[in-house]
């Protein structure tokens, strides 16, 4: 799987989440599920990396005191 990879060669930095809404082939309204389904070997650091602090770094979103 892709996100074992980018944990093997260190590469958790440079991927972001998406769930394509609204088009059928994305994960809503199941994204929940599907984050467990493909993240269940990621620490917790690793997850909120993929799930938005990536997307904060690189769009320069402000990110709240406890998300980090």
């Amino acid at each position: 799987m892709g996100l074992d990879l980018a944990r093997e060669h260190g590469l958790v930095d440079n991927f972001l989440w998406a769930n394509d809404f609204p088009h059928h082939e994305g994960t809503w309204p199941h994204s929940a599920q599907a984050i467990e389904r493909t993240m269940a070997g990621l620490n917790e650091h690793e997850r909120r990396q993929i799930l938005g602090l990536n997307s904060a770094r690189v769009f320069g979103f402000d990110v709240p005191e406890g998300y980090v």
